[in-house]
């Protein structure tokens, strides 16, 4: 399992314990995971969730064959086409 599929599934267990109105000591032992693993995440998960962007800011598509370009801060840029899905630029930026 890659880290990203790990941290995928960690943060889909954190969701869920979110959800079902248990303690963090009783959805961990549930599953069978360390509370302070669990805990770990938790923290994670809310620190990402703090991080994110509210969300995809809308742009003109009229310009047909252009490029958006994203840097990132550590200067790596990448050029993808103005009508990519919303979708699948935000998994690109994610991972």
């Amino acid at each position: 399992m890659t880290r990203a599929e790990h941290r995928k599934n960690m943060y889909d267990l954190v969701e869920e314990w979110k959800n079902s109105g248990q303690s963090q000591k009783e959805f961990s032992r549930q599953h069978q995971i360390n509370l302070y693993t669990f805990r770990y995440w938790a923290g994670k998960y809310n620190n990402q969730q703090q991080n994110a962007p509210e969300g995809f800011i809308s742009f003109d598509q009229g310009a047909s064959g252009a490029d958006i370009c994203v840097r990132y801060p550590n200067g790596v840029e990448l050029y993808v086409p103005m009508y990519l899905p919303c979708a699948t630029l935000q998994k690109l930026i994610k991972f």
